[in-house]
């Protein structure tokens, strides 16, 4: 111990108690682990038991939708009873609720409206948890314009009823279309997105958001109206519900994510979607206090003006061009088609029959015998749409998918397409970046 390369770690008077003081340091040293490099980080998130949304029912006979309007107003005491009036898109939707985070959500991702008493919405919205004997369900009478969800707290469930709610009632009332898709602006002209799950269109659409001259309108849903021989384009939502697994692909996305509202963002491994990350080394063992992308259900409300200040958002745009995607690998990289082409496109998505969301009505002929609120067992609803075919008109919000409700859906985009250009992007026609580069230049008009 004596030489100068070396440090005297024991005064053991014998070599006896040098061993076992050597065994005490080699049973501390085997003990060590790497430091993490852990951050603080107050997440605002909410787990639900319920992540992905189901089929609504729209066949409700008037007696079955009293009754289940009975049996929600049951659940929803005034100790714990959350109400708010949302204008979206000049619909007034009222939300009734006993589930705190859908109504914190819900005030966050519309515009208030005016809350006086004797306000009369457009149609109302009942979310109840906690109903015994019920699996998650959706339901909505088109007559009286109602909407229940039973057992489901996850609030995507809650904005596609709404968005669902908001095409029925303005397409009847106001005139109004309303589009699913993603829409930018460059100095005052829209582009409209459009195409079925799969397509690239999200994906292209976040790329054209890295241009610093392009502004974010929507990545979800427009009000489009038709006047003066244009189509003026709407943002009806103050704020976006949005996949937290963005974060991914713009890293950017994440402190804005932070900051925001989330909802069942992966905190523990244990929960963690991710097969690779499983298989790997995960981000929450090396401290990360959560993880945006370990599950498909992970959602975030953020505000858009985040994106990049108020000059990258526009609520409002003319539209000045159309493109649908595709993924056909037989179809040119880019092309210009009329509106009966396009139109049959989207048509086609709709599978070979409309029809309701279910097989047939319900018999309601002894609801009301026993009890004056009966908790209905309704059977599975089987779709019309045998094929695989995706939604009509892309659109998974649409809650009415009778004949005469798509005729109407078929008639306002056949306007939309003879008043502006349609083109047509394969998605797989080349690398992603090529893809993005034409979408770039028919952006701009090239």
């Amino acid at each position: 111990f004596g030489g100068p390369d070396n440090i005297r770690l024991s005064y053991a008077s014998s070599m006896e108690n040098l061993e076992k003081g050597i065994d005490r340091i080699a049973d501390a040293l085997s003990k060590l682990k790497p430091t993490l490099a852990s951050r603080k980080v107050k997440l605002d998130n909410c787990f639900t038991s319920v992540t992905r949304r189901v089929s609504p029912r729209v066949d409700l006979a008037d007696g079955v939708r009293d009754g289940m309007v009975a049996e929600a107003e049951e659940h929803l005491p005034h100790h714990h009873y959350f109400e708010w009036n949302a204008n979206i898109g000049g619909v007034i939707l009222q939300l009734r609720t006993n589930v705190r985070h859908l109504y914190d959500f819900w005030m966050e991702n519309w515009y208030p409206a005016l809350i006086e008493s004797d306000l009369e919405p457009h149609g109302v919205i009942y979310a109840v948890d906690g109903v015994p004997g019920r699996e998650p369900s959706a339901y909505y009478h088109p007559e009286s314009r109602t909407a229940l969800i039973f057992n489901s707290s996850y609030y995507g469930q809650c904005k596609s009823m709404a968005l669902g709610m908001v095409a029925d009632i303005s397409e009847r009332l106001l005139d109004v279309h309303g589009v699913y898709g993603a829409c930018v602006d460059i100095g005052g002209e829209g582009t409209l997105l459009l195409g079925a799950k799969g397509a690239g269109r999200r994906r292209h659409f976040y790329g054209l958001l890295e241009q610093h001259d392009v502004s974010f309108v929507t990545e979800d849903w427009l009000n489009v109206r038709y006047r003066g021989g244009k189509a003026q384009a709407d943002n009806v939502e103050r704020k976006v519900y949005l996949k937290t697994r963005l974060a991914n692909d713009y890293p950017n996305f994440a402190r804005l994510f932070e900051a925001s509202r989330c909802e069942n963002v992966v905190m523990k491994r244990a929960y963690c979607e991710d097969h690779q990350c499983q298989l790997g080394e995960c981000a929450l063992d090396h401290g990360d206090p959560f993880c945006f992308h370990g599950a498909t259900s992970s959602r975030v409300m953020v505000d858009p003006v985040w994106f990049g200040g108020p000059d990258k958002y526009v609520r409002r745009t003319a539209l000045g061009r159309v493109v649908l995607f595709t993924d056909d690998r037989k179809s040119p990289p880019l092309s210009s088609i009329d509106a009966d082409e396009a139109l049959a496109m989207m048509r086609g998505s709709a599978g070979a029959s409309g029809g309701l969301s279910s097989s047939s009505p319900l018999d309601t002929s002894s609801y009301f015998t026993r009890h004056p609120v009966v908790h209905v067992s309704v059977p599975t609803p089987v779709s019309a749409r045998t094929d695989g075919a995706g939604p009509p008109f892309f659109n998974p919000h649409l809650l009415v998918s009778r004949p005469e409700r798509l005729d109407t859906q078929e008639r306002y985009f056949r306007y939309l397409l003879r008043l502006v250009p349609c083109f047509l992007i394969n998605s797989s026609a080349g690398p992603e970046d090529t893809v993005q580069a034409r979408l770039r230049e028919l952006v701009r008009g090239k």
